[in-house]
């Protein structure tokens, strides 16, 4: 009996170890279903959401557009401008009541471009909201159609207004505003919902500023539309997010503090968001039912194995249930995506069964032939749509029983009239094209027309156009010209007032069919005109400048142009379009007043001159005396060596006070004898800093500041350092201790109106100082010479008279601020002198190299002096060095002397100005005789005495007379070592 119990208890065991083993592989049998079924769920939910979210984002989005091109149609429409030029209210209120398209525009108005409505579809119409105002004004701004804001109407409905210029040939622009009701149009359109859902809700949202404002009504709570906002800082909230830029499905926390499932998507050419979600709960709701289902099962299947065919076939239903209703659905979204995208094609489209009638018509169709949808179907098509012929008023054969006999796309005659239901006429095209069922026979007709009406008004509309911007040119003062970029500037177009201007009709100058316009720039200003507007385009930029013309009758006058280059998108490449205007009597004006500003700066010059004569003559009286104080003294019987050599001493200084004094005044007078030549002054600056910081002492620190990209200027260097240390002495001077000096550079533009300088590029040179600073009568003085705020202190008072003459000489202009105890600031304009010059390219042959003298005792000199007591002392100068001289005492005598000397003449050293032919000719012709002798030029003459026989070229050996003979030695030995 124990045997029995033990087999029983162990196929108890068994059994029990079996029916774990069954229960666990149910369970994970039912877990694993479990997991397949949610996925596939809330995937299929998922799809769902993105289907109808992209069919509502789609119809909003065709709403809209459909919305403006309403505006535009109606805008553009014939019948409406006649109203409105007729000024008959009641021919533009029945114009008005058709643009509602039967209701679907709560109201029709007329209104001007500063908002008062002109006229409207009923006789009392509400106020313009401020948002329908925004939109006009931007209508007006733009010429483009605009959707305004939607706004709240006193009785709570929702509004929302399309404005469109009305094109036409008005007396004053009027804008078309179609007010339409979103309550009624719109928001059923974005609530409507595919099947039955509890929880499930599309809503329109946009931003508004740090918040995104809910545009629909919702379905959950009781707000008014516009009225619910929320903050974008909700990171989980779907309407933020949507607002933000996120698209597609997302899964959040809504306006309710409900978690639900959205999709998010933006409303194409709008600022406008739809958000289709569905509560999480609802999601999973199916979800946990299923749970639910496979837990029984389960248990069933664990209780009762019986059941388990009939769970598999329950599960095999379900399976097809699922399958019918994703057909259902796909069968849903695509009749609902074949009907938004049919009513909201911005043409007419009207589509027939096989025997030619009326299946269904879209909006456009609807109001361009007078019938409605109900009304229609089923009716013949030639009872619905009448066309006749434009010419001949003949009637049409309808299109559709081509399509249906031929079963081929027609396309509908030229010149066609579309004969609407109430009368109207309509001029129609586009096609016909056959429906092919499965068994590619033609099941019906679509046929697709567009009204023509708006393009033939554009057409007139363009003309008109073009016919006002002409009579506002020819209004325009001055003469609007269009030109190409060619050598002469081949004008395309010039306004009427081109005769009064040029003494030319503008037919004569377009494609210079008689002249240039280039032709009529004075000669003397052609080049700087091109420059001018070539560096301009260069920049990108518009430019402004003065030049004269030469008109028909040989008159000249001054006129103003002001332009810029543009691109012509038809042509492919830039043209020039700008104004000239004639400025010859502001110029003459101008002119006059400089005469007496010149005259007034004379009379000042006279004064300075004056006070300068007085400093001269003191300086050389005392120079003089001592000269011959002392060549007395040394003439006297029993005078000592040692008396002599003092006296001697005393007149080699004089000496060289009285040139230095020289040297001063020509600096002042801008007489100086300088080589100019196109520099950098960042760069040579830069490699006085040092010479320049020991000028101003240690106590006193430099801050050198260098532009950027600096243009050329045309000077000497040795100018700019004598400038530069002038300066650095005067700014000592002022400062006393310690303080601090700024040099700056910079490249400037002046406009003609600057007070000081003519028009045009410079370069900017300022040094500023930290010193006591000058009051408004010592800016009046600083540049006299002579004159200096320290009296106690001698040699002084040339420091910036000089400065001012070596601007002058360079064509420049100085500026100076000032305020006692706030330092000073001077400010040198130079002109910009063109572009940097290439290196010139190396000589294909070497040039002829000439033997290097050893010694001075070995090298032979061609001395050329017209002066004899010069020549003589030259000669013995160079002779007492060591060196050969061969003296002449014009350039005759050079050149036999030349031609007779056998051997080699190592150097030309010759006076610059001299009677028959100067230096530079003399030069040039003993150059070509002898091509490896170098040359050195001297002169006593001023700078501008040189310019008359011509200015020295840069990097010219040159020797300013006086000179002593360490200065003569040492210039002779430089040219020599030189390659």
């Amino acid at each position: 009996m124990s045997d029995g119990l033990a087999i029983s208890r162990k196929h108890q065991y068994l059994w029990m170890a079996s029916f774990i083993v069954a229960a666990c592989v149910m369970l994970m049998l039912g877990v694993l279903v479990y997991q397949t079924d949610r996925v596939q769920i809330l995937k299929s939910r998922t799809q769902e959401l993105t289907a109808i979210g992209t069919l509502k984002a789609g119809e909003i989005a065709d709403w809209r557009r459909e919305r403006l091109a309403d505006a535009i149609r109606f805008a553009r429409g014939p019948t409406l401008i006649r109203a409105i030029e007729r000024d008959n209210l009641a021919d533009l209120r029945l114009m008005l009541s058709v643009n509602r398209k039967g209701g679907i525009y709560a109201d029709a108005l007329l209104v001007a471009a500063d908002g008062k409505i002109l006229g409207s579809a009923l006789e009392s119409p509400l106020p313009l909201p401020a948002t329908t105002r925004r939109a006009i004004a931007q209508t007006v701004a733009t010429r483009a159609p605009t959707l305004s804001d939607f706004y709240e109407q006193v009785d709570g409905s929702v509004h929302i207004d399309v404005a469109a210029a009305v094109s036409g040939a008005t007396k004053e622009l009027c804008v078309l505003v179609l007010r339409c009701d979103a309550t009624q149009r719109l928001h059923p359109l974005i609530q409507a919902w595919p099947g039955s859902s509890p929880s499930s809700e599309s809503v329109l949202v946009r931003r508004d500023g740090e918040h995104v404002v809910y545009l629909s009504r919702l379905r959950h709570q009781s707000h008014k539309t516009m009225v619910l906002k929320q903050p974008l800082a909700r990171v989980n909230l779907p309407a933020a997010l949507a607002v933000k830029g996120r698209q597609g499905i997302v899964s959040g926390i809504d306006y309710r503090g409900v978690r639900v499932l959205a999709d998010l998507r933006a409303i194409p050419e709008s600022d406008w968001f739809m958000i289709t979600k569905m509560d999480a709960v609802e999601l999973v709701g199916s979800v946990r039912e299923r749970a639910l289902t496979i837990a029984g099962m389960v248990l069933l299947g664990i209780l009762l194995a019986a059941f388990a065919t009939a769970l598999g076939f329950r599960h095999r239903q379900a399976g097809l249930y699922r399958t019918l209703y994703h057909a259902q659905r796909d069968q849903f979204t695509a009749t609902a995506k074949y009907r938004a995208i049919l009513y909201s094609i911005g043409d007419a489209v009207i589509t027939t069964d096989s025997e030619g009638r009326v299946v269904q018509m879209n909006p456009v169709a609807e109001t361009l032939t007078g019938w409605r949808e109900a009304d229609a179907q089923g009716q013949l098509l030639e009872t619905v749509f009448r066309i006749i012929s434009e010419t001949t008023r003949e009637e049409i054969a309808s299109p559709v029983r081509r399509v249906l006999s031929d079963g081929k796309v027609t396309a509908l005659v030229n010149h066609t009239l579309l004969l609407a239901r109430d009368g109207k006429e309509y001029p129609i095209a586009d096609s016909a094209a056959p429906v092919i069922d499965d068994q590619h026979a033609v099941a019906g007709v679509v046929l697709v027309f567009k009204d023509q009406t708006a393009e033939r008004a554009a057409e007139k509309a363009v003309l008109a156009s073009e016919q006002q911007l002409k009579t506002l040119i020819d209004n325009v003062p001055g003469v609007v010209f269009r030109c190409g970029l060619d050598t002469y500037w081949t004008m395309q177009y010039l306004s009427t007032n081109c005769r009064s201007l040029t003494g030319y009709d503008a037919e004569d100058l377009i494609d210079n069919r008689q002249r240039s316009y280039y032709d009529l720039i004075h000669p003397d200003d052609r080049q700087t005109v091109w420059d001018t507007i070539t560096a301009a385009i260069k920049r990108g930029e518009s430019y402004t400048l003065e030049y004269r013309l030469v008109t028909a009758d040989g008159t000249v006058k001054w006129v103003w142009e002001r332009g810029c280059a543009i691109g012509d998108p038809a042509l492919g490449k830039q043209m020039l379009e700008g104004v000239i205007h004639d400025v010859t009597a502001r110029r003459l004006a101008a002119e006059q007043q400089a005469e007496l500003d010149e005259q007034i700066q004379q009379t000042q010059r006279l004064e300075a001159l004056g006070r300068m004569a007085g400093g001269v003559a003191h300086d050389f009286n005392n120079t003089l005396t001592v000269i011959i104080g002392n060549a007395e003294l040394i003439r006297e019987p029993g005078t000592t060596d040692e008396e002599r050599e003092a006296s001697l001493t005393a007149i080699l200084k004089a000496g060289q006070h009285a040139a230095t004094l020289v040297k001063r005044l020509l600096g002042f007078a801008a007489r100086q004898t300088s080589l100019p030549r196109s520099i950098d002054l960042n760069h040579t600056i830069s490699n006085m800093t040092e010479p320049l910081q020991q000028a101003l002492g240690p106590k006193i620190q430099l801050a050198w500041r260098p532009g950027e990209v600096l243009w050329p200027v045309l000077i000497d260097p040795d100018q700019v350092t004598q400038v530069l240390i002038n300066f650095a002495d005067n700014a000592r001077d002022a400062m006393r201790g310690e303080g601090t000096v700024t040099v700056e550079t910079a490249n400037v533009h002046l406009d003609g109106d600057n007070g000081f300088a003519p028009a045009g590029d410079y370069v900017r040179l300022s040094f500023r100082d930290t010193g006591c600073g000058m009051d408004t009568v010592t800016q009046t003085k600083i540049f006299d010479p002579f004159y200096s705020t320290k009296p106690d202190t001698p040699d002084t008072g040339m420091g910036l008279a000089i400065v001012y003459g070596i601007v002058k000489q360079n064509r420049g202009f100085i500026r100076v601020s000032s305020q006692p105890g706030d330092g000073s600031c001077f400010a040198l304009y130079l002109p910009r002198h063109g572009q940097p010059e290439p290196a010139p390219a190396a000589p294909a042959t070497p040039p002829p190299v000439a033997a290097p003298p050893a010694t001075p005792a070995g090298t032979t000199i061609l001395l050329v002096e017209d002066e004899p007591a010069l020549l003589s002392l030259a000669r013995r100068l160079l002779a007492g060095m060591g060196y050969t001289v061969l003296a002449a005492q014009d350039p005759t005598e050079a050149l036999r002397l030349a031609r007779s000397h056998p051997d080699i003449i190592h150097l030309l050293l010759t006076d610059l100005i001299m009677p028959a032919m100067n230096g530079s000719t003399l030069w040039d012709t003993l150059a070509r005789e002898r091509p490896s002798m170098k040359r050195l030029f001297m002169s006593g003459f001023t700078a501008d005495v040189i310019a008359q026989h011509g200015v020295l070229p840069a990097h010219t050996p040159f020797l300013q007379k006086p000179f002593t003979r360490e200065q003569l030695g040492a210039k002779v030995r430089e040219v020599l070592e030189a390659e």
